[in-house]
């Protein structure tokens, strides 16, 4: 698979939603864990866990290309080239019992797929960081993603080519299985996510450069100054 070199998006727009499921998932609110027995259910759940947070360039990404995942080897762990500001939704399966259970469908999503994190370890690194405050996520480092050990098995997942849509095929029992989307933001240049390219977002911007929010780190270096201020002034000015 050829590498993607995303973008980078500098400011915080309106959060990418959920257009459509279809299948046997749900779209549900975040539930306080998502820990194996915890959670059950017949139909995958997807949540929203994170809007507008920025997620720094050299994260690794288990899945950044669009086609089908159903092989350890169609996993590269690619870095970020740039520092990203994203949602990232999460996708739980842990059927009731331990009598196995198959869920199919499809997630449509209103703005593209930068990644998903399909990797156990990978999640495990993230729930901190990228996960819903509030939710428990399991403490064990293994035993979470799907099953990718033979081609053609009924684990799997795929990115659309329009990267706006994951569809899945998974069969589960006694353990979860998961991954974690992340979801580009829209525009750059519209700073605060109206759909247009004004004043307004400057006003807004520097509203919260002035606070010292941390959504107006845009060189995601974790310090808001200057060089934060010069750099959401040269990406307005280039518009969409």
């Amino acid at each position: 698979m050829r590498r993607i070199l995303v973008a980078i998006v500098l400011t915080p727009v309106a959060s990418a939603e959920i257009v459509s499921v279809a299948g046997q998932v749900e779209r549900v609110d975040a539930p306080p864990s998502v820990r194996r027995q915890a959670y059950e259910s017949v139909l995958a759940r997807v949540f929203l866990e994170r809007a507008d947070i920025t997620i720094p360039q050299g994260q690794t990404i288990n899945a950044v290309n669009s086609g089908v995942y159903d092989c350890y080897c169609d996993f590269e762990d690619e870095p970020l080239a740039e520092s990203v500001v994203a949602d990232t939704y999460f996708f739980h399966f842990d059927p009731p019992g331990t009598s196995q259970h198959f869920a199919q469908g499809e997630i449509e999503f209103s703005r593209p797929i930068v990644g998903v994190l399909g990797r156990s370890l990978t999640m495990h690194d993230t729930d901190a960081t990228f996960g819903r405050p509030g939710t428990l996520y399991p403490t064990d480092r293994f035993n979470r993603e799907f099953e990718f050990q033979n081609r053609g098995n009924y684990d799997y997942f795929e990115i659309s080519s329009d990267r706006r849509r994951i569809s899945f095929r998974v069969v589960c029992s006694t353990d979860v299985d998961q991954f974690r989307v992340i979801l580009g933001s829209g525009c750059r240049a519209d700073l605060n996510g109206d759909g247009a390219v004004d004043t307004q977002d400057v006003v807004g911007f520097l509203a919260a450069w002035s606070a010292g929010e941390p959504a107006a780190d845009t060189t995601a270096d974790g310090v808001i100054d200057s060089r934060d201020f010069a750099e959401a002034l040269h990406v307005w000015s280039g518009g969409c």
